[in-house]
């Protein structure tokens, strides 16, 4: 009870922890991260890790289905790797966070973007998606999707002033 930061600032806390499949995070833990990146790093290598859950009471960050938010769930910080099957983004979510998705390869199908503007770099690196469709307004990084080995397309809506495809 009396921890309050995990991860800083020497560094990714429980990284490389594969055998890790659930964590609980109480009311009083302000800082998830590494490196002096807020929530980069905490869970990186956890390949079985399957829920994060956050106390109710925690100012700071939240959690729906076992994935990590903050609190008003407008930014996804840790989808986790071990998780499977299907994901359905929260309505108040806006920001996709720095490797938020990476590494997790039984997540296939990615979530839908509908309200996202934002997504972090190497976003989905490394994960299991094998399409992505690109609705208009979301800014990213075109290595966002590296060492997705098995991503087969991305649709990118002909409404997209910034992107398109040929």
């Amino acid at each position: 009870d009396t921890v309050e930061r995990i991860g800083s600032p020497s560094g990714g806390a429980f990284s490389g922890c594969s055998e890790l499949t659930s964590v609980t995070i109480h009311a009083d833990v302000t800082w998830i991260g590494s490196h002096g990146d807020k929530n980069v790093g905490a869970f990186a290598g956890c390949s079985k890790l399957t829920s994060i859950t956050v106390h109710e009471d925690n100012a700071d960050y939240s959690s729906v289905d076992g994935v990590l938010f903050d609190k008003d769930k407008e930014t996804l910080f840790v989808y986790p790797a071990g998780k499977t099957g299907d994901f359905t983004m929260p309505v108040t979510c806006d920001t996709i966070s720095d490797k938020a998705f990476a590494g997790c390869i039984g997540l296939t199908n990615m979530p839908v973007l509908t309200g996202i503007t934002s997504i972090g770099d190497s976003a989905f690196s490394g994960s299991g998606v094998t399409s992505a469709s690109w609705p208009d307004g979301v800014d990213f990084n075109l290595n966002m999707f590296s060492g997705c080995d098995n991503l087969k397309g991305i649709e990118i809506s002909e409404d997209n002033d910034d992107y398109s495809f040929d």
